[in-house]
């Protein structure tokens, strides 16, 4: 998930007030990456990269992914609507989900490794993000869906419209009502 435009907004706010949106960011993004089992890698220039099925296996990565994004579809739109009205700063948001395999382990010198993530569909998702307003989905993710998802695909890619079986987007993310 991404917010686009961050850099020139965040600039224009005051110190407090961009910690506190980045935060709000990050926490919302984490809590419904946690809650469908996903783990969080990144947090950084207003961007969270996510995954599921790495470092840990899943029994469906896939699933948990789409219902993430579908959680994360219904908040992000209202979080950038109330961070604009607060601090009058307009943000969009975009999130890209692609699927497929990438490289996991520890990198960097002995005295500062993290673990890390490389290759595979993370190019994808990141370009994806950047179309901004909506979850946007690389073919095999688009596929996945197609069955427990309502998925729309026109001229410029597939977007996820509709959640499992027509279920709403958990409603407890971090008190926020879509």
């Amino acid at each position: 998930a991404q917010w686009l435009g961050a850099d020139a907004a965040l600039r224009a706010m005051e110190p407090n007030a961009r910690l506190n949106a980045m935060g709000r960011f990050y926490e919302a993004v984490q809590d419904a990456v946690d809650r469908h089992q996903g783990c969080t890698f990144q947090l950084d220039d207003g961007a969270v990269l996510a995954v599921w099925g790495a470092p840990f296996n899943l029994e469906k990565p896939v699933e948990g992914a789409l219902a993430a994004a579908w959680d994360l579809q219904a908040l992000l739109p209202v979080m950038a609507r109330q961070q604009s009205q607060r601090d009058q700063v307009r943000l969009d948001w975009g999130l890209g989900l692609a699927l497929g395999q990438a490289s996991t382990g520890l990198a960097g010198p002995r005295d500062r490794e993290r673990y890390s993530l490389h290759g595979g569909p993370l190019p994808e998702a990141k370009a994806l993000a950047q179309r901004g307003g909506g979850v946007w989905l690389d073919e095999r993710s688009a596929a996945a869906a197609q069955a427990p998802f309502g998925v729309s695909i026109g001229q410029e890619g597939a977007q996820l419209i509709q959640g499992p079986q027509g279920q709403s987007p958990s409603s407890e993310l971090l008190g926020f009502e879509p």
